[in-house]
């Protein structure tokens, strides 16, 4: 056996042995403090939580007391505008209710005055002349509606209409009032229409042609004479007022025969102006009259008073013969519905004084 491997020698007295090695307590200590800190740490943590959470609750709370105080304003906003409607309803019904009982007393009124004239009609000499007024006014109202829509005489219709109006005047019945009213209503739409002059315009399309009519007949082609030095002044001055037309055929002076012939079919255009003018008819009046002024340009320009023709022939070629006309027609119905109530109530009225009588 070695050294290093022989046992230790024991104390002889085991109370002189080496105390054993106790351990250390100050880790312990350390771990305490860091627990205590951790759960400080922890309650701060959880108190300073609970109180962030309490002070948006309470935010949260305001928020909705705000929101129910504006809900509550705006329920009593509408209450207050419902019951002001109600009111306004309640008044508009009694209004309502007023205006239908002025209504039928009116129209209790108006039968028992149509009643009355019936009976007026029948027993009275003047009959005769009542019914005859009522039939002028008819037929006045009939024969301006056929003016209007077979001529689209709007003034012409006017005019009738306005005689109509006073044969009506003339007959002292309350209860023609919606007639006249109607009827009234109708002269004031054809009031408004400008009216279109066609008389004029035909007049001035045959005052043309016969200005056409009248022209002399000159040759279309002269032989220019050589111009000299001393008349070149003269000559630029005179070019200023020539036209010179290029013709791609040969150029030929025109012969009386040809004259008459262009003359005559430019005078034929414009009396179809005029037919067109009579029935009415835009685009034949339009279409004549480009034609015409085409046959002039090309055959007459040469001649001083082709331009001013030409000028006029444009000019009435941007009228308007058509315009848009008021539908009439309602007066004369009203007037047919009056008359045939009055002839009912004139074939009740002997029976009805008979019953009264017996």
């Amino acid at each position: 056996m070695t050294k290093s491997q022989e046992p230790k020698e024991l104390p002889a007295n085991p109370d002189e042995a080496e105390p054993a090695s106790v351990p250390p307590s100050q880790p312990s200590k350390h771990k305490t403090s860091k627990l205590v800190i951790l759960t400080l740490f922890l309650v701060i943590i959880l108190v300073a939580a609970i109180t962030a959470g309490g002070w948006l609750g309470f935010q949260q709370w305001q928020l909705l007391q705000n929101d129910n105080a504006g809900l509550r304003a705006n329920i009593q906003s509408l209450q207050q505008t419902l019951s002001e409607e109600k009111n306004t309803t309640q008044q508009f019904n009694q209004q309502l209710a007023t205006l239908k009982e002025n209504n039928q007393q009116a129209i209790s009124n108006l039968q028992t005055e149509l009643i009355n004239t019936a009976r007026r009609m029948t027993e009275s000499q003047g009959v005769t002349r009542y019914e005859w007024l009522l039939a002028e006014a008819e037929y006045l109202m009939r024969l301006a509606q056929q003016r209007l829509k077979l001529e689209q005489d709007a003034a012409g219709a006017l005019s009738i209409l306005q005689s109509a109006d006073a044969v009506l005047r003339d007959s002292h019945d309350a209860g023609l009032l919606d007639v006249r009213a109607a009827l009234a209503d109708e002269m004031t739409a054809l009031a408004a229409i400008t009216p279109v002059d066609t008389g004029g315009i035909y007049l001035k399309l045959a005052s043309l042609s016969k200005q056409i009519q009248q022209w002399p007949i000159i040759p279309e082609f002269e032989p220019t004479p050589v111009a000299t030095e001393q008349d070149s002044s003269w000559l630029d001055e005179l070019s200023q007022f020539i036209r010179i037309r290029e013709h791609t055929e040969d150029f030929q002076p025109a012969t009386l025969g040809q004259f008459e012939l262009n003359r005559t079919i430019l005078i034929l255009k414009l009396e179809q102006a005029q037919a067109a003018l009579l029935k009415k008819n835009q685009p034949a009046y339009e279409m004549a009259l480009s034609q015409a002024s085409l046959w002039l340009e090309n055959y007459f320009l040469q001649r001083p008073q082709a331009r001013a023709i030409d000028n006029q022939l444009t000019e009435l070629s941007q009228l308007q013969l058509n315009t848009a006309l008021p539908e009439i027609g309602q007066a004369l119905k009203l007037l047919k519905g009056y008359i045939a109530q009055i002839y009912a109530l004139q074939r009740e009225a002997p029976a009805e004084k008979t019953g009264a009588d017996q």
